[in-house]
C-alpha cells in the first residue's frame, strides 16, 4: 500500500465510509425493517442536521437519486464525499477506483454489505 493509498484510507475517504456505515447499522438497529432508502435520508438528516448545512444534504440526496444508483453503504458514503469535495473534481475523477475500493472496505470492515 502506498503512502496516497494509506492516508486516504486513514483520512477523509476512509473516514467518510466509516461514518456511514456505523451510521447505518445504529440506524438499523433502531429502526429493524427499514428501507434503504428511509436508512441514507435519516443519516444525512442527522449529519447535516448537526452542521446546519441543508443545502448539502439536499446536495447528496439528489445524487442518490440518480436513476442509475442503487442507495447502499457505498454509494451513499461516495455521494457524500462527492458533494463535501465539489471543489476537487478533477482529483474524484483520477481517484474515483481506488477510492470506492477503499471505502467498500472499511464499510465491509465494520460488519456492513457495501453494495
Amino acid at each position: 500500500m502506498g503512502l496516497g493509498t494509506w492516508l486516504a484510507r486513514k483520512g477523509n475517504v476512509g473516514g467518510t465510509a466509516r461514518a456511514v456505515a456505523n451510521g447505518w447499522k445504529v440506524i438499523i438497529q433502531n429502526n429493524p425493517g427499514i428501507s434503504d432508502e428511509q436508512i441514507a435520508e435519516t443519516y444525512v438528516d442527522i449529519r447535516y442536521g448537526a452542521t446546519g448545512e441543508p443545502h448539502l444534504a439536499e446536495q447528496v440526496l439528489e445524487d442518490l437519486k440518480d436513476e442509475s444508483r442503487k442507495v447502499n453503504p457505498l454509494n451513499l458514503a461516495w455521494a457524500i464525499f462527492s458533494v463535501e469535495n465539489a471543489d476537487e473534481s478533477d482529483t474524484l475523477l483520477e481517484h474515483f477506483v481506488v477510492w470506492r475500493k477503499i471505502m467498500r472496505e472499511e464499510v465491509e470492515k465494520l460488519g456492513v454489505k457495501a453494495e
